[in-house]
C-alpha cells in the first residue's frame, strides 16, 4: 500500500520492488481492490493498481507516522 501511495504501478513493478513473486502479492491486492481501498486499470496487457482515493492515502501514510512514532 506504501508503494501505491506514490504512484500507480503494474503487479509485475510491484513484485520486483517488493523482491516477490506475482503469485505472492497478487491475492492481498485483489483483497485490497474488492475492499475498495485499492484501484485498478487495464492498459494493455498490464493491470496498474493505485490506491483508491485521497482519503485511503492518508489513512495509510498516517498510519505508517503512528507505526515510527511507537518505533523511536
Amino acid at each position: 500500500m506504501e508503494l501505491l501511495t506514490r504512484q500507480e504501478a503494474c503487479l509485475g513493478d510491484l513484485a520486483e520492488t517488493m523482491g516477490e513473486r506475482i503469485s505472492t502479492i497478487s491475492e492481498p491486492l485483489r483483497r485490497l481492490r474488492d475492499a475498495g481501498l485499492v484501484g485498478s486499470r487495464h492498459d494493455g496487457k498490464h493491470q496498474f493498481y493505485s490506491v483508491a482515493n485521497r482519503h485511503t492515502t492518508e489513512l495509510v501514510l498516517n498510519s505508517f507516522s503512528h507505526t515510527v512514532e511507537e518505533e523511536t
